[in-house]
């Protein structure tokens, strides 16, 4: 599971691994200390890198971050303590062996910015999801469909949600802003919420965006129909920004910090 954060043009990373990497520790990087944080003890590497990697390792929970060399200790410090509850919540999941969702009955998972419960029930028909009550995701499948299976059809249906938020949000901004993409798509993004190629006015959107509430994507569409305007994240791409969503500043927060694992 993932949580991401930009903050200005830093990415930040937030990851459970399935095992600890071999050559953590020597690729380029150093341990500077044990960081205490409240009741956690994280392993801090600083390596030549641009963003900021926090990892919880099963069997034991182990944390540990990585972080560009000259990253002031008291900004490290503050990053651990925003996401306590995240890393005890990956250090539950790695202590009872579970390191990645079965979607299975009784399972929570987000959706528009909200915790549902995932209820599984099997059927003859078509495999189907939908949300069935305000907190419940209802899903429909086969006898004997797998854990894989499973999880690619939730998939599916996030992404047909978006299509379904964004859809609209791409008809309102397009004349308002005086540009149009070509065409836009969803794909899944470890790393990025949004992109855009300017050269042929394409826009992806993450998958993840599903999790989060429909504002979000609109910040997210805006934000890349502003590429076609302005193509760097400068002054200009501020104040585009600035004209089109005043608020876009307090949604990209919202956006970097909700927690969607």
């Amino acid at each position: 599971m993932e949580l991401m954060l930009r903050s200005s043009r830093n990415l930040f990373r937030g990851t459970q691994k399935s095992k600890p990497s071999s050559n953590i520790g020597n690729e380029n990087s150093r341990t500077v200390s044990v960081l205490k944080v409240g009741d956690i003890s994280v392993e801090l590497y600083r390596k030549k890198i641009k963003n900021v990697h926090l990892r919880v390792y099963p069997p034991n929970g182990a944390v540990r971050i990585s972080v560009p060399v000259g990253l002031p200790i008291s900004t490290i410090t503050d990053i651990v303590e925003k996401r306590l509850e995240w890393i005890r919540t990956q250090q539950a999941r790695a202590s009872s062996g579970i390191e990645h969702p079965r979607f299975m009955s009784g399972e929570r998972h987000f959706y528009c910015g909200s915790l549902l419960r995932l209820n599984v029930f099997n059927t003859s028909g078509r495999p189907s999801v939908r949300v069935c009550e305000p907190d419940v995701i209802e899903m429909k499948v086969p006898p004997g469909y797998t854990d894989i299976q499973r999880g690619k059809l939730l998939d599916e249906w996030y992404r047909a949600q978006i299509k379904a938020i964004a859809q609209p949000y791409f008809e309102k901004w397009e004349p308002v802003m005086g540009v149009k993409a070509s065409q836009w798509r969803i794909k899944k993004m470890k790393t990025r919420w949004g992109s855009c190629n300017v050269s042929d006015a394409r826009i992806w959107l993450s998958l993840e965006l599903a999790k989060k509430p429909s504002r979000c994507i609109e910040y997210v569409v805006v934000h890349e129909l502003a590429h076609l305007i302005e193509h760097g994240h400068g002054p200009r791409f501020t104040q585009v920004m600035d004209q089109f969503l005043p608020e876009w500043k307090v949604i990209r927060r919202e956006l970097n910090t909700s927690q969607t694992y």
